[in-house]
Formats: C-alpha cells, sequence, structure tokens
C-alpha cells in the first residue's frame, strides 16, 4: 500500500522527471490528478497521460447509452 498523492511521493516523482531530463532521457507518466499533471510538465515531463482508455472508453458508452434510454 501507499500513497501516490502524499506530497513527499509527489516530490520524489518530480525529482525523478528532472533527473531523467538531465540523463538526455524523455520522461513521462500517467496521473489522474490534473494539477499534478501540470506540475509534472512544469517540471519538464516530456509526455503526461491524463486518463485511463478504460475510464474513456466506459464514459462514452455511458454518454452513448444515455441519449438512448
Amino acid at each position: 500500500a501507499g500513497s501516490p498523492g502524499a506530497p513527499a511521493v509527489k516530490a520524489l516523482v518530480l525529482d525523478g522527471i528532472a533527473r531523467i531530463k538531465a540523463a538526455g532521457k524523455a520522461p513521462g507518466l500517467l496521473t489522474l490528478d490534473q494539477d499534478f499533471a501540470a506540475a509534472a510538465l512544469d517540471a519538464g515531463a516530456a509526455f503526461v497521460a491524463v486518463d485511463l482508455d478504460a475510464a474513456v472508453l466506459a464514459r462514452g458508452a455511458r454518454a452513448r447509452a444515455a441519449a438512448w434510454a
């Protein structure tokens, strides 16, 4: 267990992004936390995924079903 949203964890991730970028690689991550996504981009992340494909599909399917209900 753990808490990926804990401030100490977020600080370590942002530090890791800076280190990866300094090594000449493209850092990136997936987060559902929009504020943290922005912080990751500010820290130098080359890519940030902000949603899950299954969640996007499920929302679309629910919206389509609701339109026909």
